[in-house]
């Protein structure tokens, strides 16, 4: 999204210059493929050296970010919509090859069916408007697409399927030969196996290179307040994991980790750092179990951010509380302010698994947080509940077996509601997603 490529812009970035020397290769090997991964481990710095790349290389037209959390972010629909409005503010032939195309598309009777499904928009709209532009020689321009492990799986049979992935794999060779694909991605099968014929550049956390550029970040940050040989010491630590370094320089310069204490933790454990964080924020189990953790539950296992309202129908805090108690979670929340969500998705990783420890989600309680929510402004006025609590009241009551799931179904009012919401706010509500829900509510 545009708060992260901000975000990231505004963070100190050094080194890289050997990864941007790669890909500097890559886009002048005109035999290789026109798609590059970049894939690594979480927390390695993808991310940042892609908000990078956007400023300091020209041949840059579009930007993406994308998040799991974030449904303008997060699917296959919403981050082709975004292609196409940035490489239109960015080509004039193209946009007013786009206008043209619209203009005349929009008399034909099954045009508007043909963009909703989540494949419409990338092969009407990006693949053969882009296609049918004169080559005329132009220079490359490049689509960067951070973290496509983050978007929407499609469920095919019960395996899982990154449908971004296979789309471009597929039609890469159908791009005109000036269009060209970096992506980054963790190391995840359902986006490695379709792009095997990519050309790949894999970001090695023991990689020399990567070792010298997370010291140099912590030689910036630190330099006058922690001892040179200690600070080869934290590097030694970050195994080569720009978060971890980032997380820690925040930890000593905030109090909230000594440098014996984190030279004592285990070596580019991630979760050793949010063990530290949170033993630090919450004064007591009872505290953390009492006020934080149904709305860090919900926020573990939710599919989008949650909007202000509905966050603290979950909490169960006045006004004047969740703005204190917000406060104390803010080490953990993404940036956004109408909508909450956790700033990082190993944070949910942790929070899910056992290594978390006594502050260890339950999925089964996320879920029961939400599905009250959601209920709760159902039964106070159906009218009033905003997208979140739409979309998600019928979902979340099935995934906890609710009975009242059922009334719910049979209130053909709802549907009504639902639908007419949906083509009111069809982009961030994922209009498809409703016609299904709607479907279900008349049945």
């Amino acid at each position: 999204s545009s708060a992260k490529k901000d975000r990231l812009q505004q963070e100190f970035f050094c080194g890289r210059e050997w990864l941007s020397e790669r890909v500097r290769e890559w886009l002048c090997n005109k035999d290789a493929s026109r798609i590059l991964l970049i894939d690594g481990a979480p927390g390695i710095g993808k991310s940042a050296f892609m908000a990078h790349e956007f400023i300091f290389n020209a041949s840059v037209g579009s930007i993406l970010f994308c998040e799991w959390d974030n449904p303008n972010f997060n699917s296959l629909d919403a981050i082709s919509r975004c292609m196409v409005f940035q490489l239109a503010s960015k080509i004039s032939d193209y946009r007013s090859q786009l206008v043209q195309y619209l203009s005349m598309a929009q008399q034909t009777a099954d045009f508007s069916g043909s963009l909703e499904n989540s494949e419409g928009v990338f092969r009407f709209l990006l693949l053969q408007q882009l296609r049918s532009l004169i080559d005329g020689n132009r220079p490359v321009v490049m689509i960067l697409i951070d973290g496509i492990d983050e978007l929407d799986d499609k469920n095919d049979g019960g395996r899982k399927r990154n449908l971004f992935a296979e789309i471009l794999q597929q039609e890469i060779d159908n791009f005109p030969r000036w269009i060209r694909f970096v992506v980054t991605s963790r190391c995840d099968s359902r986006v490695t196996i379709p792009l095997q014929n990519a050309a790949t550049i894999h970001m090695d956390l023991s990689m020399q290179e990567n070792t010298r550029d997370v010291l140099q970040y912590l030689r910036h940050e630190l330099d006058g307040r922690v001892s040179p040989a200690d600070i080869e010491r934290i590097a030694h630590k970050c195994d080569g994991n720009f978060l971890y370094a980032k997380m820690a320089v925040v930890a000593i310069n905030s109090g909230k980790l000594s440098v014996k204490e984190l030279l004592n933790g285990n070596t580019g454990d991630l979760g050793f750092i949010y063990k530290r964080y949170f033993d630090r924020t919450f004064q007591s189990l009872d505290e953390y179990e009492e006020i934080y953790y149904p709305p860090i539950a919900a926020l573990a296992v939710t599919e989008e951010r949650i909007p202000e309202d509905t966050f603290r129908r979950i909490a169960g805090w006045s006004k004047r509380k969740q703005v204190q108690y917000l406060k104390t979670l803010s080490s953990f929340l993404s940036s956004s302010r109408e909508c909450l969500g956790l700033y990082h998705k190993s944070l949910q990783d942790w929070l899910m698994s056992e290594a978390a420890d006594e502050y260890m989600i339950d999925e089964e309680d996320g879920i029961s947080e939400i599905a009250e929510a959601c209920l709760q402004s159902y039964t106070e006025d159906m009218y009033a509940m905003n997208s979140y609590e739409l979309k998600y009241l019928i979902p979340y009551l099935g995934k906890r077996h609710e009975t009242s799931r059922l009334h719910v179904l049979q209130n053909v009012e709802y549907a009504v509601v639902l639908m007419d919401r949906a083509e009111k706010n069809s982009f961030s509500f994922q209009y498809e997603e409703a016609v299904i829900l709607a479907k279900m509510a008349f049945q």
